[in-house]
């Protein structure tokens, strides 16, 4: 079985403010209970049962990591967008940092480590020329849940590999609120 620990740092002496949430949901083990979402990279399919979404202010980012038991760990991070969560579709077109928000737009990312990682460079993001969307399609703001579909192109950090994340679907999320 394998445990994930899904956790934010902020700077010393700083705290979620006034509009600001964390929520995580977290199965154990290999998918275990309710599959929330599912992805392919490169027409491999991951489903993931772990997800972390936390709003800070005026916007909101979602971390889904994959729950596939064969030695590697694997996620994808959606960042900048808007709050509150709201249905539309959201352009991914701005390389986003682990840990920051880039402001007034919205990116993604993909991470491998571990066993199955293929190049010493596993971290991809989406930029100006490697793009994709996030389309939130339904919203329960009294559940506090949602449904999105997603697809990007992201480049790793050398510029030299590029991955397609395609077929992505959220079902019954929790969202950041």
């Amino acid at each position: 079985m394998r445990t994930f620990v899904l956790a934010t740092s902020l700077v010393a002496g700083a705290t979620l403010g006034a509009g600001s949430s964390l929520i995580a949901e977290k199965g154990a083990g290999s998918c275990p209970g309710r599959v929330i979402a599912n992805w392919q990279v490169d027409g491999v399919s991951y489903p993931a049962s772990t997800a972390m979404a936390m709003r800070t202010g005026d916007a909101w980012q979602l971390t889904l990591v994959e729950c596939r038991d064969d030695g590697a760990d694997r996620a994808l991070q959606f960042a900048g967008l808007p709050a509150p969560l709201a249905v539309g579709r959201y352009a991914l077109t701005v390389r986003i940092l682990h840990g920051s928000r880039p402001q007034g737009a919205a990116g993604a990312s993909f991470s491998a480590t571990g066993g199955g990682a293929t190049s010493a460079d596993t971290n991809y993001f989406t930029d100006s020329t490697h793009t994709g969307t996030l389309e939130v399609t339904r919203v329960d703001a009294k559940a506090k849940t949602f449904d999105a579909s997603f697809a990007f192109t992201a480049v790793n950090d050398a510029g030299t590999g590029v991955v397609k994340i395609t077929g992505g679907r959220i079902s019954g999320a929790r969202s950041p609120g």
